[in-house]
């Protein structure tokens, strides 16, 4: 049971009740797409390092017990995360912009390899940047290289895309006072998959502009999986490093 669950967790939890930051009331006003892109790349700042505790907590076709992480993060270079349960390590896990190691002791694997474990898993091409935008609630993809459809949806503003971007349609949700990311939704018609995406913050912009948790909901025909992700403490500017080495004896997992 262990096992599936952190395997679940590191797979989905790098794919990647919408609340926004601010109750908003009366009709906002319609903006050009290309004016929502703008306000939200230019009212939204993210640190260059953090290191934060977090609780993932998994339901599939059956609901798994929370896992601890403590996540250490360096913008555009390295994620380091350690899963505990119960205050007993059980597995880590290193992103570099070039490759995904992982281990978990429960079952004594391992993985060491590059970001087709998690691309195979969504039907989408994975990597860093994408990994890293999840934990800072960024959009997945980079909004400035899409075209898109502007649109007002239950008082928040959307961005639909106008072409498929990797065999994906993108939608995406923003928050009409401070342009938080609120929701992102990835609909692939052939592969009958969705994905999704949402977010919520504290109820005012401050200077450590991360969400207060997050939820990735994924669709197939086999099912529905749901990964929740709580931030619990977050801290800036710390002095990190980054332990991991690969313990010996054990049995590696090799894609298909």
């Amino acid at each position: 049971m262990m096992k599936r669950g952190l395997l679940f967790l590191f797979v989905f939890s790098f794919l990647f009740s919408c609340k926004s930051t601010k109750n908003t009331t009366g009709k906002i006003s319609h903006l050009s797409s290309k004016k929502i892109v703008e306000k939200y790349y230019t009212t939204n700042f993210y640190p260059e390092q953090i290191k934060a505790q977090l609780i993932f907590k998994y339901k599939g076709k059956e609901e798994l017990p929370s896992i601890n992480a403590s996540m250490r993060m360096i913008k555009d270079s390295v994620i380091w995360m350690s899963f505990s349960k119960l205050g007993f390590p059980v597995g880590k896990v290193l992103i570099l912009p070039d490759k995904v190691l992982f281990y978990e002791k429960i079952n004594k694997q391992f993985f060491d390899g590059d970001y087709r474990l998690i691309s195979n898993q969504i039907g989408t091409e994975m990597d860093f940047e994408k990994v890293q935008n999840l934990f800072f609630g960024k959009p997945v993809f980079d909004l400035k290289k899409q075209r898109f459809r502007p649109d007002v949806d239950n008082n928040l503003y959307k961005l639909s895309s106008k072409k498929k971007n990797e065999g994906f349609d993108h939608s995406f949700w923003f928050d009409p006072v401070f342009f938080n990311l609120i929701k992102e939704e990835f609909i692939h018609q052939e592969q009958q998959k969705k994905v999704k995406i949402e977010y919520s913050y504290t109820n005012k912009k401050e200077s450590l502009n991360l969400p207060r948790e997050f939820f990735i909901t994924l669709q197939t025909q086999k099912g529905e999986t749901r990964i929740e992700v709580q931030y619990k403490k977050v801290e800036m500017n710390n002095k990190l490093n980054f332990p991991f080495k690969l313990p010996q004896n054990y049995k590696e997992i090799k894609l298909k």
